[in-house]
């Protein structure tokens, strides 16, 4: 993919990019989470404190990571960093959603 910069980039570029970055962010945040939760089944031990600030901090470091590669500058990176942001929301807006209508 060409560097990115604010004289180049389409709608289209833009739309693949988030896309991506969302999903490579959701998708490495739910492996780990899978892992943490398979140890802590293991061990019998409780949801430590800083669970959940981990694995939304890990989606943001992903999808800047992916944004970062796929876009080849900052601007790239700064698409992936909302891109991963964006994914941690809709999880949890989500999963609220679903417990309001469980419940």
């Amino acid at each position: 993919m060409t560097e990115l910069t604010l004289d180049v980039v389409t709608w289209d570029k833009v739309a693949m990019l988030i896309t991506i970055c969302a999903l490579s962010a959701g998708a490495g945040t739910e492996v780990v989470r899978q892992l943490l939760l398979g140890w802590r089944r293991a061990k019998g031990a409780e949801r430590p404190w800083w669970y959940l600030g981990a694995l939304r901090g890990l989606s943001v470091v992903l999808g800047a990571s992916a944004g970062f590669l796929l876009g080849d500058n900052t601007l790239g990176l700064l698409i992936g960093v909302g891109a991963g942001g964006l994914t941690t929301s809709v999880v949890a807006m989500v999963k609220a959603k679903l417990k309001g209508k469980a419940a």
